[in-house]
């Protein structure tokens, strides 16, 4: 899962193809059909869903939560940066709870982010979990 449609500049989709490609025939074989047993989606997209086995991708600092600097301009609708962040973690709270059994995120050594810091009690911060 991701929480945009694209990583490190290549669409889902494209990274989908990527992926199995990278695939030995040993994998091939074990996975059976990679592309529909395979999903590569948003956060927002696998709301409802499940998976066995579930990675979110691009869980650092400036990825997730997303606050952009427009966020600020909503404020004269009365959305806070507090709002902004608690969407954030309403939405990385969707993305914990997609796994049956096995959850994995991936991550930047020295970028985690807030979120995955707080969660596993590393460090706290100014943004409450």
């Amino acid at each position: 899962l991701s929480r945009t449609n694209w990583i490190d500049g290549v669409r889902l989709t494209e990274f989908k193809n990527q992926l199995i490609a990278s695939f030995t025939p040993f994998d091939l074989e074990a996975i059976k059909d990679p592309k529909n047993s395979i999903n590569v989606q948003t956060v927002h997209k696998y709301k409802g869903l499940e998976a066995d086995l579930i990675i979110i991708l691009g869980v650092c600092d400036g990825m997730f939560p997303l606050l952009h600097p427009d966020n600020a301009l909503f404020e004269i609708f009365g959305k806070t940066l507090a709002d902004a962040i608690d969407e954030e973690r309403r939405l990385f709270y969707v993305a914990l709870t997609r796994a049956k059994s096995s959850l994995y995120f991936l991550t930047e050594k020295d970028r985690e982010s807030v979120f995955l810091k707080h969660l596993f009690g590393k460090e706290k911060e100014d943004i409450p979990f």
